[in-house]
């Protein structure tokens, strides 16, 4: 008897992802598999088209009347796919539009549940569709700040399992049964909707979830986020609730996003700072779900790692009053277009485990004093090529090179200027994130999932 896969991918005007990731999904090799998609089409404008037919992988298209973003989108899906009484499937299988597959993909997802009952879901081996790194293989939550990051990066051996606190549906196979007893995602639109479903599932559950090395997909890296920075704020505090983690932890995860706010207002960029701020003031006041206020921003132009000398010459002619950001010195994958264009201009990030290696306390001492002297003084350096977040970027040269994703951005200093909103900004971001830290801890609800149509009842 086959092992029957549904494939859920939302889209929201991208009609060409949709046509690339069907072509891929049906060069899958499926041994054992029988596999339908169905795509949830968020009411794209103009509508997708239906997809064309074909008898080995059949695939339909759901419209959803309204924009519900990447998890109401994946909840029509899974509850069109749960109510089927004709294909039951035995495991549902999120992805995002924009990725590429591996032809072994969702075979060796199907293998690894297959042989261990004790997991729930299972996901793939994230690669960037630029540079091919790994840069995922599930993931991890802080205790101390609620922060997100991978639990394995880099190379790994093929096969290799990684256990892990949550799964990117970016390619995240779940047993449906696990989906019935625990419900859909939370209704957040975008954002960490798929890291608190994790948290659920392993809960209601009493499985886990790991990685596996060798599904691979391809999906973007390091995108410059736009406005959608609101739903990366306020969607930050569902896991850290959920996961009931201190006070002290939610209210520095609070101060990291209005870190990310003042890096920007502070260079000029006060249309995204304010995103965060308004996540921030959103998820204060309890409004934590559906789609947020139709934010617009003025996005500047990304540039390509290609163009960086050139644009490096015509700000700071010989290069001799040029700063390296020393976090470019770490070995991290994904800037190595960056380094080459470094190593080509005789740009020497430094060592960067002795930079950030300094304990908070002379970090302050050393930091106090330069900013006073840049805001008396000037800026020792004209250009100074920096990494996107950073509040104390703006210490550093005349100008900002900032790097975003696989680019950068040129970006003027005017401190002085910048300064009174910048203030502004970090007092709302402060009395936010204290209000979230001392507040009540919203769980949000899970929509329920569809009972099984063969008896009619939700498993319990």
């Amino acid at each position: 008897m086959p092992i029957r896969v549904v494939a859920i991918t939302p889209c929201y005007n991208r009609p060409r992802d949709v046509r690339d990731l069907l072509r891929d999904v049906r060069a899958l090799k499926l041994p054992g598999i029988e596999l339908r998609v169905l795509i949830v089409d968020n009411n794209s404008k103009p509508p997708l088209a239906d997809p064309e037919p074909d008898a080995r992988v059949p695939a339909r298209l759901v419209r959803s009347p309204e924009n519900r973003g990447g998890a109401g989108g994946f909840n029509v899906g899974m509850t069109e796919a749960l109510g089927d009484r004709d294909f039951r499937p035995h495991y549902l299988w999120l992805l995002d539009s924009d990725v590429r597959l591996d032809p072994d993909v969702l075979r060796l997802l199907v293998e690894l549940l297959e042989r261990r009952g004790d997991l729930c879901a299972a996901g793939s081996e994230l690669r960037d569709t630029t540079t091919g790194i790994t840069y995922e293989i599930g993931g991890m939550i802080s205790r101390e700040t609620g922060h997100l990051f991978p639990a394995h990066f880099g190379p790994c051996e093929p096969g290799t399992v990684v256990g892990c606190e949550y799964l990117a549906a970016c390619s995240m196979l779940v047993r449906a049964e696990a989906v019935r007893r625990t419900g859909l995602m939370p209704d957040v639109f975008l954002y960490n909707d798929d890291v608190e479903w994790s948290l659920a599932l392993r809960e209601a559950s009493g499985q886990n979830l790991a990685g596996i090395a060798g599904s691979i997909v391809y999906h973007p890296w390091r995108k410059f986020q736009g406005v959608t920075r609101f739903y990366a704020s306020r969607n930050a505090f569902g896991p850290a609730f959920r996961l009931g983690l201190r006070r002290r932890a939610i209210f520095k995860r609070g101060i990291m996003e209005t870190g990310y706010a003042i890096s920007l207002a502070i260079t000029g960029l006060v249309e995204l700072a304010n995103a965060h701020i308004f996540g921030l003031e959103a998820c204060a006041a309890g409004r934590r779900s559906g789609p947020g206020p139709g934010l617009t921003a003025n996005m500047p132009e990304v540039r390509a790692f290609t163009s960086l000398i050139e644009e490096v010459e015509r700000l700071d002619p010989g290069r001799r009053a040029t700063f390296v950001h020393p976090s470019f010195g770490d070995p991290w994958a994904g800037f190595d277009d960056l380094r080459k264009q470094l190593r080509r201009m005789y740009l020497d990030p430094g060592n960067y485990s002795l930079w950030h290696s300094r304990s908070l306390v002379p970090l302050l001492l050393r930091t106090v004093p330069r900013v006073l002297r840049r805001l008396f003084a000037g800026a020792v350096y004209r250009v100074a090529i920096v990494p996107m977040g950073w509040t104390t970027n703006w210490l550093h040269g005349e100008t900002m090179i900032v790097v975003v994703g696989n680019g950068f951005i040129t970006m003027p200093v005017e401190p002085w200027k910048a300064l009174p909103r910048t203030f502004a900004i970090g007092i709302r971001g402060l009395w936010a994130s204290l209000r979230i830290a001392l507040g009540r801890r919203r769980v949000l609800p899970l929509p329920p999932a569809p009972p099984d149509p063969r008896d009619g009842v939700q498993q319990k």
